[in-house]
């Protein structure tokens, strides 16, 4: 790392990789400080998702309408569970877009080869909470079968 560079985007950055909280949340980055970080090696953190439906057929008025074993059935969908159940839970947060891609260093090399870190922008874009699959949906409904 050259001594041109910005020491408190360098804080900032090696805070991130290690797990610090003050910047992004957990990377899962698996490196040695003063080498270089592999491609693949920092991990989004890990996402679940559980879906619930409850449903109860009951009889319907077949009886009356001259119609045999007609029937109801009503349900309700329940997208996100866990977060229904906690609004802290189930919250999917990532870095990169779909190809994994994430841009959160700025900087060139200096005359000796060795890298001038410029920036560290884990916000801009970047690092982002996926509000889609981190929010909780309920759908009722019921469908008639004759």
């Amino acid at each position: 790392l050259s001594p041109l560079s910005n020491f408190d985007d360098v804080a900032l950055f090696l805070d991130a990789i290690n797990g610090g909280d003050s910047v992004i949340s957990n990377l899962n980055c698996d490196f040695t400080p003063g080498q270089t970080i592999e491609r693949n090696t920092c991990r989004n953190p890990w996402f679940f998702d559980m879906d619930i439906r409850f449903s109860q057929e009951l009889p319907f008025i077949g009886s009356l309408t001259g119609v045999k074993e007609d029937r109801i059935e009503v349900f309700a969908d329940f997208s996100n569970f866990l977060n229904l159940l906690d609004s802290g839970a189930n919250i999917r947060r990532q870095l990169g877009d779909f190809d994994g891609r994430v841009a959160l260093l700025t900087g060139e090399f200096d005359d000796e080869g060795r890298y001038v870190l410029e920036g560290f922008r884990p916000f801009e874009g970047e690092a982002f909470t996926a509000v889609n699959n981190s929010i909780w949906r309920i759908q009722i409904g019921a469908r008639y079968e004759f």
